[in-house]
């Protein structure tokens, strides 16, 4: 297994094993030592993998008990619209491009219009369909990530599974729109919807400089906002 995906490939055969019935409810998962041996992988990319399915709600690990099956499928807490950076880096460990393309880009003026960057500025693009790390492979969206020509973005976007100070990185502006879904993307997306939700993600630097620009565009048949209004008084 190619030692970038080792650790994901690990996890997908964990969550297909709990979902098959393998490990049923309550079952411990074997010891790290244990999948260490029979997968050849390191304890590092094993505890990774533990960790990957433990943040889908499959698995609880506490030191003594092991790894134990809580729950038979991924929770399903996606949305397409992040409340706070911590819901950022959830979806980056539970969700992945599969596959992603990278290819360099310069703004021409439709381009630095979408993205709010300057007309002929270079920028890597990372794009592709998102799919669940576990479960069907049906794309929940299509996302564009673009970063600076020449930044580490794109090592970041690849590996996926931000650390919380990524996710946080910088100031991040969100902005949310329908728009219509041209037919060649929906066919990517597998959806007879011509409507999108899309998404837009703005990060700056404390002077202004923009970090990153991610684009998710998601069918408006497949998702919708969920929040909770309260009545005046009650919570923060």
């Amino acid at each position: 297994m190619p030692r970038a995906t080792a650790y994901r490939d690990l996890a997908d055969r964990l969550v297909a094993d709990i979902g098959a019935g393998r490990y049923p409810m309550g079952c411990r998962l074997p010891t790290d030592a244990e999948l260490c041996a029979d997968t050849g992988l390191s304890r590092g990319t094993v505890r990774r993998a533990l960790g990957l399915v433990s943040d889908l709600g499959l698995i609880s690990r506490r030191p003594g008990d092991g790894s134990r099956v809580i729950a038979p499928a991924p929770l399903d807490e996606y949305q397409p619209v992040a409340a706070s950076t911590d819901d950022i880096a959830a979806v980056s460990r539970s969700t992945r491009i599969e596959p992603a393309t990278v290819r360099d880009v310069v703004a021409d003026a439709a381009l630095a219009d979408r993205l709010h960057v300057p007309f002929g500025s270079a920028w890597h693009l990372i794009e592709g369909p998102r799919v669940r790390v576990a479960g069907d492979d049906t794309p929940l969206c299509w996302s564009e990530h673009y970063v600076p020509y020449g930044s580490r973005g794109v090592e970041i976007i690849q590996r996926g599974n931000y650390t919380d100070a990524e996710a946080a990185l910088g100031e991040i502006e969100q902005i949310v729109r329908a728009e219509p879904l041209d037919a060649a993307l929906a066919a990517r997306l597998r959806t007879e919807s011509r409507v999108a939700l899309v998404v837009t993600r703005r990060r700056r630097d404390a002077d202004g400089g923009m970090l990153a620009v991610s684009v998710h565009t998601h069918p408006a048949d497949r998702h919708e906002l969920r929040s909770v209004v309260r009545k005046k008084g009650e919570g923060s």
